[in-house]
């Protein structure tokens, strides 16, 4: 089934899941959460693209030194459902989740005698945490439609930083310009600049390619993300 199609009904408890703790987590945090989620039809797809998504968020934070080397997104999702304290709390994210790490107990126990969908709720709001935490910090929109896209083109973290570094430097506010860019969805204007901010990011990270190798990779990479479209 298309990676586009009809929300499961696996998948639409796991959303209002999250939706349900909207109180709790804030609707930033909910919402991006949500639209993680929303285009899968099957939850054993949604598990397997979510466990690649939180690798490259939890990636991230460790490269820019948000997050601890042993802690996962579940874990930390685990936590923000059973804190007391709500997202709203406090004054960004990162001051939320230093409280998640050190006044709430993670309790593997519970966790590990969830169901799926909830293990996958907790999963998803982890890696939401981590990556509302990123664009804070960071400065660049770290949006859902694009960090999707960067796990079905199969992008590692330090990869999708390096594209990070390189759009912040050419001033574009968020990384869905990217996906926005791959899939074709750019006016012409955007779509030059965008191309150039990936350019750049691919030289920063091999300083050695040649031209023609990189337009070969731009190539390559439109290619499988149109191919992960119409799938």
């Amino acid at each position: 089934m298309g990676f586009l199609g009809t929300i499961g009904s696996g998948i639409s408890a796991v959303c209002s899941a999250i939706g349900s703790a909207v109180s709790t987590l804030g609707s930033g945090v909910t919402s991006f959460a949500t639209k993680l989620l929303a285009p899968f039809p099957q939850i054993e797809l949604a598990i397997y693209t979510i466990i690649i998504v939180a690798e490259i968020v939890s990636g991230i934070a460790e490269i820019l030194g948000l997050k601890p080397d042993k802690e996962t997104a579940e874990e930390l999702g685990a936590k923000a459902q059973d804190a007391e304290l709500k997202r709203d709390d406090f004054s960004s994210t990162e001051k939320y989740i230093e409280y998640l790490r050190n006044e709430v107990a993670f309790d593997r126990e519970k966790f590990e005698k969830m169901s799926p969908e909830e293990q996958l709720a907790c999963r998803t709001i982890g890696t939401t945490l981590y990556a509302k935490n990123i664009e804070e910090k960071f400065g660049l929109g770290l949006s859902p439609e694009f960090l999707l896209k960067a796990a079905q083109l199969e992008m590692k973290a330090l990869e999708v930083k390096g594209f990070m570094d390189a759009f912040k430097q050419s001033g574009v506010s968020d990384m869905k310009y990217m996906s926005d860019f791959l899939t074709g969805r750019l006016d012409e204007k955007t779509d030059i600049k965008i191309e150039s901010a990936i350019i750049n990011g691919l030289k920063n990270m091999n300083p050695n390619m040649s031209e023609d190798s990189i337009q070969s990779k731009i190539g390559k990479m439109t290619k499988a993300a149109l191919r992960t479209e119409e799938s």
